[in-house]
């Protein structure tokens, strides 16, 4: 933290963005039938990848790190094993179960190690945070749609929450980004491809997270 330079803020820095934009991401595991489906209906999406589950994932398709708090070995080794397994560097993350220690801590900690964007928060705006008159070096992008309309608490389910009771109302009223996140092991339950139905109904510009980073936060 001492290292960065000292702002005038003492405020988050917020994105504004008047694009209508939509993102579509899936955690855990590369799943095959999902891809195929949006690729043979021209979508995209990001998968964040367990690095201890990486299997055979298409090289077209865009893959990041989902950093697993509960493995023994920390951030700096699972980024190795991912791109020992891709052949790819990972610059955005999801942390496995959204688990966080401390916000600022986390976040500092990712940016050490060469992530540039987290998506492990419920929220609205993409935003960096500001610890202490300091600016951290990385942007928290928030999910706000998850396997809608999926609850089961008996299940072990961590991640069931949403900013809207319905994924639609974020369409319809104009929210930008609308991060989903599908879970592959829960597509036989969810609305996940409603999300693209939405997409196209409401005129979203679909874009992974890479692409998303690349335009408005690189």
């Amino acid at each position: 933290m001492k290292t960065l330079p000292i702002t005038e803020s003492t405020s988050n820095i917020s994105l504004e963005l008047n694009e209508p934009i939509a993102i579509m991401t899936h955690d855990d595991e590369f799943d095959g039938e999902m891809y195929e489906y949006e690729k043979a209906h021209g979508y995209k999406s990001t998968s964040f990848l367990l690095t201890n589950k990486i299997n055979e994932i298409n090289q077209d398709a865009d893959i990041q790190l989902h950093y697993d708090m509960t493995r023994e070995e920390w951030v700096d080794k699972q980024i190795e094993e991912f791109k020992q397994k891709t052949n790819q560097i990972p610059i955005i993350n999801r942390n496995h179960r959204v688990f966080w220690r401390e916000s600022h801590l986390d976040l500092a900690n990712l940016s050490m190690n060469g992530i540039k964007v987290d998506s492990s928060l419920l929220n609205q705006k993409p935003f960096k945070l500001c610890v202490q008159s300091r600016i951290l070096p990385i942007w928290e992008v928030p999910y706000n749609v998850v396997d809608e309309p999926y609850v089961d608490i008996t299940k072990n389910v961590h991640c069931t929450y949403n900013v809207s009771a319905k994924m639609e109302d974020l369409f319809s009223k104009a929210h930008t980004p609308i991060v989903g996140l599908f879970h592959p092991y829960l597509k036989d339950k969810t609305n996940w491809k409603k999300f693209f139905d939405l997409v196209d109904k409401y005129k979203y510009k679909l874009m992974t997270m890479t692409e998303f980073y690349e335009k408005y936060l690189k």
